[in-house]
């Protein structure tokens, strides 16, 4: 099935916002060694969307231990994505006035994160970013639509180049923009129209195809993240409006249906992730008892219920920890990241001692550098 859509390059200048007054930085000490860090970094939300900080944290794998080494303050950082080929970190900043992706630079030691620009993703509310080489992609929640974005060497942002408007504004509301294993495919969900969208990558112009596929799903669906396993053979897709969990097998772009998991008193589903092993699949919800809904992965690509763990409230994302140990959880509404133990054979979760309270997380990247 096919879908065409209008494709507008975009040359209206997007004015580059400086930090000054917006963005702040604490002085932290240093951690001793560099050898196999690993670095939590936390978005949370303020009062108001113009608001909030991402905090940086030194973790010590082996005894769990946390130091807190800074903070900037910058608005509604709800998504990032690490580039590691220069250590350069985009965030979403989730406004409808001014909304922006903005740029970071990520000292690998400290944590410490210094802006080095910002762009207009001229579509309101951006809710999730990814980086595919030296091109930067947000979906636009709030606009129905998603922006392209290219960067320099450095990995500062240029002026959006391309927008993509998925249909009109109110009826569109892409709540992801994710890459297969291969570089090769994109894949939006639509939370509103109840699709996942799909387009070509290239190289060349125009950088995403203007003929694409789409992969529709029951009304009130509500379609929210996709993941893809190693290989790209496998993708997850958990839903939002409805308890529901779908599998699919995916071959050049398109999906096939092989599973749907009813997910009963667990809904209003948030995130979706795979163990580094790909062992194991996790789901966060919302709705009901919060929780971590765990599944097995069997060879075929099929999941099969391992167990639950209850977690703070609202659960809204999870990282899982670099060595797969650990999985840590932004629970919103209990102000507080709680990190749980992962047994790697099973796959259940245990709360472990290490708690971080801090404001209304909502976003969590987990890395060893």
């Amino acid at each position: 099935m096919r879908y065409f859509h209008k494709l507008t390059i975009l040359i209206a200048t997007a004015w580059i916002l400086s930090g000054c007054g917006i963005f702040n930085k604490t002085e932290h000490p240093q951690p001793t060694s560099g050898v196999d860090h690993e670095l939590m970094l936390i978005g949370t939300l303020g009062q108001t969307e113009k608001s909030g900080t991402i905090q940086s944290y030194s973790i010590n794998p082996e005894t769990l231990r946390a130091e807190h080494t800074g903070k900037v303050l910058t608005p509604s950082p709800t998504y990032m994505a690490l580039n590691r080929r220069n250590s350069v970190l985009y965030v979403t900043n989730e406004t409808t006035d001014q909304p922006t992706v903005s740029a970071y630079e990520l000292n690998k030691i400290s944590g410490e994160l210094t802006l080095l620009n910002q762009s207009y993703t001229l579509g309101n509310a951006p809710t999730y970013v990814s980086v595919l080489d030296d091109k930067v992609l947000t979906a636009n929640y709030g606009s129905g639509s998603i922006t392209l974005f290219n960067t320099d060497k450095k990995g500062f942002l240029e002026q959006a180049d391309w927008r993509i408007d998925l249909t009109s504004a109110g009826t569109s509301h892409p709540h992801a923009v994710v890459i297969t294993p291969n570089g090769k495919g994109l894949f939006v969900p639509d939370l509103a129209q109840d699709k996942v969208f799909h387009f070509n990558t290239s190289r060349t112009n125009p950088p995403l195809t203007i003929d694409t596929e789409h992969t529709d799903l029951p009304k009130g669906t509500g379609p929210r993240h996709l993941i893809f396993d190693g290989t790209g053979r496998y993708a997850y897709l958990i839903a939002e409006k409805s308890p529901r969990i779908y599998v699919y097998k995916h071959h050049n772009g398109k999906l096939s249906l092989i599973q749907t998991i009813d997910t009963g008193a667990h809904s209003t589903g948030a995130h979706i992730s795979l163990s580094h092993s790909g062992k194991h699949l996790y789901a966060s919800f919302r709705s009901g008892t919060p929780g971590i809904l765990i599944y097995g992965v069997e060879a075929d690509g099929k999941l099969s219920e391992v167990g639950f763990c209850p977690t703070g409230a609202h659960p809204r994302q999870f990282a899982i920890s670099p060595t797969d140990d650990y999985i840590a959880v932004a629970a919103r509404d209990s102000n507080e990241v709680q990190v749980f133990i992962r047994d790697k054979k099973s796959g259940k979760l245990t709360r472990s001692q290490l708690t971080i309270l801090v404001q209304k997380p909502v976003f969590i990247l987990w890395d060893r550098f």
